[in-house]
């Protein structure tokens, strides 16, 4: 049997940031891989969690008031003011979202090829499980850079800038960007390999015939291919429905200083009583914000009914109180987690207003209203639930359906939906806002009077700018994106 060398590095590396596109292992970093359930075993340690600045940072969302800033300037990040106020170029020596990403690809490259050659022994349905999953993760992987670091794909952006699409194993492998044509499509292909897969949903943070499912809908929907994403969607609700009771499930926790936050907040991530708690996911997958300063702007606040419970629950009032702000306390969002995630993984609740989506896109403006309560009446108490108005047009409805995405998925889903809707001829574009002091080299000038930063619909912005580490360790293989 032809031994594979597998890094031991794999399994620490999830939890990293190592920049490891671009450090090849040493002979003492090696053992052989041989078994099918060797290497099941490294899919059950793919880091479950990643870092996404443009989720928290780029959207209309998301606020940093000059009020708030003023009073304590080094409470935020250079990085996430750069995010925020959608600069050019960020510095540093490694970008964590792009070394994470790129790190599960190569795990998926590596049990595609120790399978494709027979060079580890095991049950061939095992085999072929865990080729269908490394398809869909690397679907999944790639899917979540080609948001970041490209623009939205179309016929007048096939010819743009894509990723590096890395299928094998070798350290020496082109870091060159492929076309966004050639992106999407590579992304696509993986897709409809990985739903061949027949698997149960039993372990919710593993790939799963739903799961697969529930990644397709959230794909084709991304795509504007209206009648896959509603196939798809309605496929993963016929494997698994359920979604979570906020009224009956979920209360809050008040900690030493009096902030009432959702009891989720304690669960340590990734423990059983994590993945046990948010059943409504068909993956168990979240974005984590470092700095733990989720601010939602008004608009976003606007937004909700005071008795919905994802407003009672998951904005904690004066939250900066707890980072030593106090004057201008605001608000925060917390969802859970140990590590100020936000719950990203496909769910029943994106399934179903999916479907509301592509109905209301078809016309069927009372179908589309009846998947949209099936979410709202899991987020108000019973005695406070009452259904929205029925819209009176097909553009009515959709906003309507976008509207509660963004109430639902706040900050793991509008970075997504901004980008399709701004080359969507059923919606009005969206234009990001800001008003902010003037940035100086790697520095905020304060002393300069704040600005209007505007961010166009059809600004090549959306695609954020790669990390100067990235183009460093490529030795000029991987581009910058142009502005």
């Amino acid at each position: 049997m032809k031994k594979i060398l597998l890094i031991l590095l794999v399994v620490g590396m999830f939890a990293s940031c190592d920049s490891f596109l671009d450090e090849a292992p040493t002979k003492t970093t090696a053992k052989t891989l041989e078994t099918a359930e060797e290497l099941d075993a490294l899919f059950n340690d793919v880091y479950y969690s990643s870092k996404s600045n443009p989720d928290f940072y780029c959207t209309d969302n998301f606020d940093i008031p000059l009020g708030v800033y003023n009073e304590f300037p080094s409470a935020f990040t250079f990085e996430a003011i750069e995010q925020y106020l959608f600069a050019t170029s960020i510095e540093g020596a490694k970008d964590a979202c792009w070394d994470h990403h790129y790190n599960t690809v190569w795990l998926c490259n590596l049990a595609l090829k120790v399978i494709a050659e027979n060079s580890i022994t095991g049950a061939d349905d095992l085999k072929n499980q865990l080729k269908y999953e490394a398809h869909f993760i690397r679907a999944t992987e790639y899917f979540a850079l080609a948001l970041n670091y490209c623009l939205h794909p179309g016929t007048s952006t096939e010819s743009e800038l894509g990723l590096p699409l890395r299928v094998g194993v070798d350290f020496e492998e082109s870091l060159s960007r492929s076309s966004l044509k050639d992106t999407y499509e590579f992304i696509e292909a993986d897709l409809q390999q990985a739903l061949k897969m027949d698997v149960s949903l039993e372990r919710n943070w593993r790939a799963s015939t739903a799961a697969v499912e529930a990644f397709a809908a959230r794909f084709y929907l991304y795509m504007g291919d209206f009648t896959k994403a509603s196939q798809y969607a309605t496929a993963a609700l016929s494997e698994h429905s359920e979604m979570i009771d906020y009224d009956s499930e979920f209360y809050t926790v008040e900690d030493a200083s009096g902030l009432a936050y959702p009891m989720t907040n304690s669960y340590p991530s990734y423990t059983s009583a994590w993945l046990n708690f948010w059943t409504g996911q068909y993956m168990n997958r979240s974005i984590f914000n470092p700095s733990w300063k989720t601010l939602p702007s008004q608009e976003l606040l606007d937004l909700y009914d005071p008795l919905d419970k994802r407003y009672e629950i998951f904005m904690v009032e004066n939250y900066l109180k707890r980072f030593g702000f106090e004057t201008n306390q605001h608000v925060g969002y917390i969802q859970g987690g140990n590590y100020g995630e936000c719950i990203s993984g496909p769910s029943t609740s994106e399934m179903f207003l999916i479907r509301a989506e592509t109905k209301a896109r078809l016309g069927d403006i009372s179908g589309a209203m009846a998947d949209v309560e099936q979410v709202r009446i899991n987020r108000f108490a019973a005695s406070d639930y009452t259904a929205l108005a029925l819209p009176s047009d097909k553009k009515s409805a959709i906003q309507a359906v976008i509207d509660e995405r963004r109430r639902e998925m706040p900050f793991t889903i509008r970075w997504y939906d901004i980008r399709r809707l701004n080359v969507d001829s059923e919606t009005d574009n969206i234009t990001i806002r800001r008003k902010f002091y003037p940035l100086n080299g790697n520095q905020v000038n304060m002393d300069a009077a704040p600005i209007e930063y505007v961010i166009e619909p059809d600004s090549r912005l959306f695609a954020r700018p790669l990390n100067s580490g990235v183009i460093n360790l490529s030795e000029g293989q991987t581009v910058q994106n142009e502005y």
